[in-house]
């Protein structure tokens, strides 16, 4: 007799092994699916968390230029308090801008930067002096000056001096106005465009000239500035000295007026006549005109910010 084998039904399990192949490729599918989509959001928070960043710090940014220009145009940064706006970072961001006023020297923005779906909030505190509130403005002393024409007056032993790039100031001077050592002016009257730039001393020294003198523009000294000038003697203009140095009126008997201002790295000193009672030296506050120069500081406006504090919030 021959032995009959039982025949296996094999088509059964390669279906269940198709069957348990098809549910192993859907689980790896749904897992990468999953880390797919996941890593995409890691990817999308990457990428909105620096943008929202950056146009937070942008705001800021936009913040302290409005606020030099608000300067400009203002004798107090006041008005400022509370202010609020939305602007447009680019690229589907936006800053909303808020500003805080604390006391009278003391300025905190606030900015928070958005994207579709992430936001960065960043502060910003400063401390400022407005410069071109002062007729004279000065890191030493000040004696027999007066002043008039309004503003806070004088301001002595300032801590903090405005900022220029000095090399712009030179370029303004050049060619005509440009003294790279001491400059003296012995003549009656003299006029400068927009401003000369002395490297050293400054020395206005026409006092030959019996009656009257006059300058007319902005002077940039590097060291000391000396008027030695006639009877009265008029200056239409600024005195900015950047290095430390002193700024002296000679003879107490003589008048100078100045209409514009100072702003000096040292000493401020006049003389006095008729037993102290008068003094030779008057300076006259034109805040317009130092307004106009101390837009060409590091700053673009008259502010002298010191003291910065940066805060970033996730």
């Amino acid at each position: 007799m021959f032995a009959i084998k039982p025949i296996k039904d094999e088509r059964g399990m390669m279906l269940l092994n198709i069957l348990f192949f098809i549910l192993f490729l859907g689980i790896m599918g749904a897992a990468i699916t999953t880390m797919v989509i996941a890593d995409y959001k890691m990817q999308s928070v990457n990428l909105a968390r620096p943008r929202a960043l950056y146009a937070a710090e942008s705001g800021v940014e936009y913040a302290l230029r409005g606020v030099m220009e608000y300067a400009v145009a203002n004798a107090s940064l006041g008005g400022l308090h509370g202010y609020n706006e939305t602007m447009q970072a680019g690229g589907g961001t936006e800053a909303e801008i808020t500003l805080s006023l604390i006391g009278q020297d003391s300025l905190v923005i606030t900015s928070i930067g958005r994207t579709a779906n992430f936001s960065q909030t960043v502060t910003k505190g400063i401390n400022y002096i407005d410069v071109s509130n002062y007729a004279i403005y000065s890191t030493g002393s000040i004696s027999n000056v007066r002043v008039s024409g309004g503003g806070l007056g004088k301001k002595s032993h300032a801590t903090h001096m405005p900022k220029f790039e000095l090399e712009e100031l030179r370029e303004r001077a050049r060619p005509l106005h440009y003294f790279p050592g001491n400059l003296t002016i012995n003549s009656p009257f003299t006029f400068v465009n927009d401003l000369a730039f002395v490297e050293n001393d400054l020395l206005i020294n026409n006092y030959n000239f019996i009656f009257l003198s006059g300058v007319i523009g902005t002077f940039v000294a590097g060291r000391n500035i000396t008027l030695n000038s006639t009877l009265l003697s008029f200056y239409n203009g600024l005195f900015y000295q950047p290095n430390p140095g002193s700024f002296s009126a000679l003879g107490s008997w003589r008048l100078y007026y100045i209409d514009g201002g100072l702003i000096v790295n040292g000493n401020v000193s006049g003389r006095s006549y008729f037993w102290g009672i008068l003094k030779n030296t008057l300076v006259h506050y034109n805040r317009t005109r130092i307004n106009g120069f101390m837009q060409h500081s590091v700053n673009g406006g008259p502010l002298v910010v010191f003291n910065s504090r940066w805060n970033r919030q996730h």
